[in-house]
């Protein structure tokens, strides 16, 4: 009877320990790879209509350069993906989002933005989620111009990059997409940002399915040579389309990034020194 209980304690023990690896196992499945999301701050109170918006996008993009429309056939393919979201947040039932008291320090600190809020209606907001790996950047190009469109329809004057917590006014993203074709590259879409504790960290990298990092605290005089290897980092792993961690060689001596995942789905990032012979 004794054999006939431990063997069902066993089999329970078992049993749990297989259900909760595979509630952890679909968890981890179930985790965005990729988030790309930007506000378009509005006075509006519907979206504009998607065709009026293809039109501006695909039809008479005022980005086309030489004859090339840089929304082609692939990028154009974004608009029925299931992965591509385009949503309304009205002022009138999200108050929170329209106080600029609660808004991001990115927000908060740029000159005429508080004002603008105070006029705007909603949020018009754009999103591309993939919890699979994506193949190329396309759906970046998509959602630049998309936004850029957006804002010219109900005549915006800021555009949010939520993903990498960066502001654009109307102007400055014009002028952007009409410099080059190519709107998909690193300092377009990612930067660093350096914290009073001098830890570093990553914005933007997670719009391609890449971890964003966090620095342990870097002493002040070794702020600029951590920035520098992290910066060879961002660069490697935007290339990749995921976490680089071969040794940087820098000054003579070679950097590992030692990473530890934390819960916040960020890499905490610890930086190695392997000092050269001389």
């Amino acid at each position: 009877m004794n054999w006939i209980l431990i063997l069902m304690f066993i089999s329970g023990v078992v049993v749990g320990v297989s259900t909760w690896i595979l509630i952890r196992q679909r968890k981890r499945s179930s985790q965005p790879v990729a988030i790309a999301e930007y506000w378009v701050y509005s006075a509006a109170v519907k979206i504009p209509d998607e065709k009026l918006l293809m039109d501006r996008v695909v039809g008479a993009n005022p980005h086309t350069k030489r004859g090339v429309n840089p929304i082609g056939p692939a990028e154009g393919l974004v608009f029925s993906d299931v992965r591509w979201k385009l949503s309304l947040i009205l002022r009138s039932k999200n108050q929170s989002l329209f106080d600029i008291r609660l808004a991001p320090d990115v927000l908060q600190d740029s000159l005429g933005f508080a004002e603008a809020l105070l006029d705007c209606n909603s949020i018009i907001k754009l999103q591309y989620v993939s919890s699979t790996k994506l193949p190329d950047r396309r759906h970046l190009q998509f959602l630049l111009h998309v936004a850029d469109a957006i804002a010219d329809k109900v005549e915006s004057s800021w555009i949010y990059d939520k993903s990498a917590e960066k502001l654009w006014s109307s102007q400055e993203l014009r002028d952007r997409l009409s410099l080059s074709i190519d709107v998909t590259d690193l300092e377009t879409h990612t930067h660093m940002v350096e914290n009073e504790d001098h830890t570093i960290e990553s914005r933007g990298l997670k719009k391609i399915g890449v971890h964003e990092f966090v620095t342990n605290p870097v002493s002040h005089d070794q702020m600029m040579l951590a920035r520098d290897l992290l910066s060879q980092y961002v660069q490697r792993s935007w290339q990749q389309g995921e976490s680089v961690w071969e040794p940087i060689v820098a000054y003579g001596d070679e950097f590992t990034l030692k990473p530890t995942m934390r819960k916040d789905g960020r890499h905490q990032l610890k930086v190695l020194r392997k000092q050269g012979k001389n």
